[in-house]
């Protein structure tokens, strides 16, 4: 006997969900609170794709998983996850086949919800008039810029994208930084409100990483010309005295610094994508989207505001050369 449509397309709370051994193969369920359209196939739940939804970014998805996909659904890059516990979509934006490289989809599936997490961002793109990359300016959410040693500000259209780049002056402790405007005004992070994941596209000195240590992350003090980092820190140390030629993860609660040696390996004149997942207190860093690497402790967790800031200095001025970074693009979300 043929089934009724009203016992094959079923409709209500995910905690409301049968067991798919008890309907029918093919019946569809729609979740009304996580936005999620699975079908059965008499012994399992599976993500039907291709559906409408309640709202933008509602309906199936590739994958489900409770809670965020990273390190645990392998993808490729364009599927998309649902994590039943929130809603929130998931797309993998690096392309080859692994865990890693999960990114949140705004706004919210299922509805817009009153506490959706801030978004802003910074990117490289050369002026209206420009035809050739020159004259490349970084544009965004809040930049300011400081200054030490005749720093200069330059333009690079490279292979991969358009860069605005940041250049120290050739004596020693010369620094070049760029940070959010807001800091000291009005702050847009606080450790113990809001998670964070934030993701840095940069490109390290044309022909050097000799002599340089540059500081990528989100701060309550800019970094000085050392390795052991001040006040409250979350983020990436490339350091040619330090662990010479790797990424490190450090993290400082304005006591102790905290460092993740080696997340990646560093060369000069290439691009990278550096990652920094705030979530109550643990820090999750991926290059790359490589797999990530935690931090527990020494983690900032109280009420300071810390700001975004990307700062590099020459170490000693020997040889006398300037050293440099690159920025093609920031991205943040807040509240995640």
């Amino acid at each position: 006997m043929a089934s009724r449509l009203q016992d094959v397309i079923l409709r209500g709370l995910a905690a409301s969900k049968p067991a798919a051994t008890a309907v029918a193969p093919g019946t569809l369920y729609f979740s009304s609170d996580s936005g999620i359209l699975e079908r059965s196939d008499g012994t399992t739940w599976q993500s039907y794709s291709g559906t409408g939804g309640v709202g933008s970014g509602a309906g199936g998805a590739d994958f489900t998983n409770a809670g965020h996909p990273q390190g645990v659904v392998t993808g490729v890059g364009g599927q998309t996850c649902r994590d039943t516990t929130n809603g929130i979509l998931y797309i993998k934006r690096s392309l080859a086949s692994s865990m890693w490289g999960w990114y949140p989809v705004y706004p919210y599936g299922g509805i817009i919800e009153a506490d959706c997490p801030m978004q802003f961002s910074w990117h490289a793109s050369p002026p209206g008039n420009s035809v050739a990359g020159d004259n490349i300016a970084l544009q965004g959410n809040g930049i300011n810029f400081g200054f030490s040693g005749g720093v200069s500000q330059f333009a690079h259209l490279a292979a991969d994208s358009y860069y605005t780049g940041f250049t120290t002056g050739n004596a020693a402790g010369n620094n070049a930084r760029i940070y959010d405007a807001q800091f000291g005004s009005a702050p847009r992070f606080q450790w113990n409100l809001y998670n964070f994941d934030i993701a840095f596209k940069i490109r390290t000195d044309q022909t050097s990483i000799a002599d340089q240590r540059l500081f990528v992350g989100v701060m309550t003090v800019a970094p000085n010309n050392a390795d052991i980092v001040p006040g409250r820190f979350v983020g990436f140390r490339l350091s040619s005295v330090a662990n010479a030629g790797q990424w490190d993860g450090v993290v400082c609660d304005n006591v102790t610094n905290n460092v993740k040696s080696s997340i990646a390996a560093a060369v000069f004149n290439t691009p990278y994508l550096l990652r920094i997942r705030y979530v109550s207190g643990t820090v999750y860093f991926s290059v790359n989207d490589g797999p990530e690497q935690s931090l527990t402790t020494n983690v900032p967790t109280d009420n300071t505001n810390p700001y975004i800031v990307i700062s590099t200095y020459n170490v000693s001025g020997t040889p006398a050369t300037a050293r440099s970074f690159e920025i093609s693009r920031m991205g943040c979300v807040i509240g995640t």
